[in-house]
């Protein structure tokens, strides 16, 4: 016979071991709930950045577009560094190649913030054309060079399979400057000299701007230090080249040329240089700010089209950076 008192203890015991194990499910289910709520918000703000990112290309077509407008000054027509695409009115304090816009928190939205940089490719020399003297003055070695001519032109009956792993070059221009780490030989050093330098993007027969290119493009070219010196100081003084041809302008006729335009070394180089510029680098990020922050990164390669013609998009890459 069972006594009243044992069965009671036995239920308060059941009843007990319950409750604890209901407690552990409903932590158990409010962790997850919880991790998951965050999910989503997480989700949703790194989708708010990345159309905020995109949206940023789309800003960046359109400045390019304003930029080409019919009946602008010839002055206007000139690409230079303190242009609206590479110094636009909203730059941010710090950085005026940067482009910012704040916007606040509204209803069902966060407060995020969008930054557009442009730069242009025509500050490079082209990598699908460039000489073996041209690639020489990057400091690229001769057996590398005559490998990337190689990975980069049609192909030679003469060509032999590779000794070694297998090897075969594209005998197809470059289409993305990471096609350079496929060539055999071809450091991280190299690499990164090359792609600051060279681009592969830019058309058949186009010309450094001389209003923006580095250092490393104008040595390319054949420009003597002396002369580099003199064209970097001028661009540090706000002033650009209004045309190189038939004779050489500047933006203000009271201030000449930085050297002498008849100068031979000049005159030897003066067909590889031009004042405009086509082909546009444009990196925009979206940062979407709040209790779970999210940024999203796109890049872009654009060129430039026909006056009233929205720029053709050549390149595209995207990726979200937490």
């Amino acid at each position: 016979m069972i006594r009243f008192g044992a069965r009671s203890g036995s239920l308060l015991l059941i009843t007990l071991w319950l409750v604890v194990v209901l407690s552990v499910l409903a932590v158990t289910i409010a962790r997850y709930l919880s991790v998951d709520v965050r999910l989503t918000k997480y989700r949703l703000s790194q989708a708010q950045a990345s159309l905020l990112a995109r949206s940023g290309i789309t800003v960046a077509l359109q400045r390019l577009m304003d930029d080409a407008t019919p009946g602008r000054p010839a002055a206007d027509a000139v690409d230079w560094l303190g242009d609206d695409w590479a110094a636009p009115p909203e730059a941010a304090p710090d950085n005026p190649a940067q482009r910012v816009v704040q916007l606040p928190a509204g209803t069902g939205s966060m407060a995020s913030t969008l930054t557009v940089r442009m730069s242009d490719e025509e500050r490079k020399i082209n990598l699908n054309t460039a000489e073996p003297e041209t690639l020489a003055r990057l400091g690229v070695p001769e057996a590398l060079a005559a490998a990337i001519l190689d990975y980069r032109d049609p192909p030679d009956a003469t060509e032999t399979a590779s000794v070694g792993p297998p090897y075969v070059p594209k005998d197809a221009p470059f289409a993305a400057p990471e096609e350079l780490r496929e060539i055999p030989g071809m450091t991280d050093e190299m690499f990164q000299a090359l792609q600051q330098a060279a681009s592969p993007w830019l058309e058949p027969g186009s010309l450094v701007n001389i209003n923006t290119a580095g250092r490393e493009a104008l040595r390319a070219v054949g420009l003597s230090p002396a002369l580099i010196e003199a064209v970097m100081s001028f661009r540090g003084r706000g002033h650009y080249f209004l045309r190189l041809a038939p004779d050489v302008a500047t933006d203000d006729p009271s201030v000449p040329a930085p050297f002498d335009p008849g100068d031979s070394e000049f005159q030897n180089v003066r067909a590889k240089f031009g004042v405009t510029s086509k082909t546009f680098l444009v990196v925009a990020e979206g940062l979407v700010e709040g209790p779970v922050p999210a940024r999203a990164r796109v890049e872009a390669v654009v060129r430039r089209g026909a006056e009233g013609m929205r720029p053709t998009v050549l390149a595209w890459r995207e990726g979200a950076r937490e």
